[in-house]
C-alpha cells in the first residue's frame, strides 16, 4: 500500500507541476522555447515513422546504414537545435533534433537513438560515395543489393563510406563472407548481399582478398 501512495504521489506531483505555468519550459532557454514542436514525428500507414519540419518530410533512416555524429553522444560542433516534442517541463519523455542549418537541411539527427532522417528531396540511393580511405567511388544502389536473412559469419572487417553530397553522412559496414558471397551488415543488424562492382572495389583497395 505504501507504495502504490508514493506513485500517485509522484503522478500527483508531476501533474501539478506541469500545470503549475503552462508558459514553463523547465530547462529551455528562452530561444529554445520558440523551437517547441517545430518539428513534429508522424506516421504513415505503413507505420513508417518520418518527420515535419517547414512543412517538408523528412524520412527515416530504417537500416541504420547511416550516421551523422562524429560521436554519437553529442552534437557535432557548430549544429544546432531545430525543434524538440514532449513535456514542457521535462518531467516525462522528450525528443531533441538537431541538424547543421535551419534552411532546408539534407537530414536531421537525434541524439536518442541515433536517428537519421533525410529530406525527401534526397535519395541516398542516388547519392555517390567515397570508400574512406580511399580514391574510389560508388553509387550507392550499384554497391548494395536487397535485403537478405541474418548470416551466422562474424564480421571482421569494416568498411565506411562517405557520401560526395555531405560528406558528413557516413555508412559503417561490417563486411561478412559466407558460402561464397560477400554481404554486409548495419549497425540496425540488417544483411544485404553486395554486388560484384563494389566487391571489385574492395579488392582493388585490399579491404578484402578473393
Amino acid at each position: 500500500m505504501k507504495k502504490m501512495h508514493l506513485i500517485i504521489l509522484i503522478i500527483v506531483v508531476a501533474l501539478s507541476l506541469v500545470s503549475c505555468d503552462s508558459n514553463n519550459y523547465g530547462f529551455y532557454s528562452d530561444e529554445e522555447k520558440d523551437l517547441y514542436k517545430k518539428v513534429t514525428l508522424l506516421e504513415d500507414e505503413n507505420g513508417n515513422q518520418f518527420l515535419v519540419y517547414n512543412e517538408i518530410s523528412y524520412y527515416h533512416d530504417n537500416f541504420g546504414f547511416f550516421s551523422v555524429l562524429k560521436n554519437p553522444h553529442y552534437i557535432n560542433e557548430g549544429d544546432i537545435m531545430l525543434g524538440w516534442t514532449g513535456s514542457p517541463l521535462g518531467v516525462f519523455y522528450t525528443q531533441e533534433y538537431y541538424s547543421y542549418t535551419q534552411d532546408l537541411p539534407m537530414y536531421i539527427y537525434t541524439l536518442r537513438g541515433w536517428e537519421v532522417y533525410f529530406c525527401e528531396t534526397y535519395d541516398y540511393r542516388s547519392d555517390t560515395f567515397v570508400i574512406e580511405g580511399t580514391n574510389s567511388k560508388i553509387v550507392f544502389s550499384d554497391a548494395i543489393k536487397e535485403k537478405t536473412e541474418r548470416i551466422s559469419h562474424i564480421a571482421k572487417i569494416k568498411v565506411i563510406l562517405h557520401s560526395e553530397t555531405n560528406p558528413r553522412v557516413a555508412s559503417e559496414l561490417y563486411l561478412h563472407f559466407e558460402n561464397e558471397i560477400w554481404y554486409v551488415s548495419t549497425g540496425n543488424n540488417y544483411y544485404f548481399e553486395i554486388t560484384d562492382e563494389f566487391k571489385q572495389l574492395l579488392i582493388e583497395n585490399k579491404i578484402i582478398q578473393f
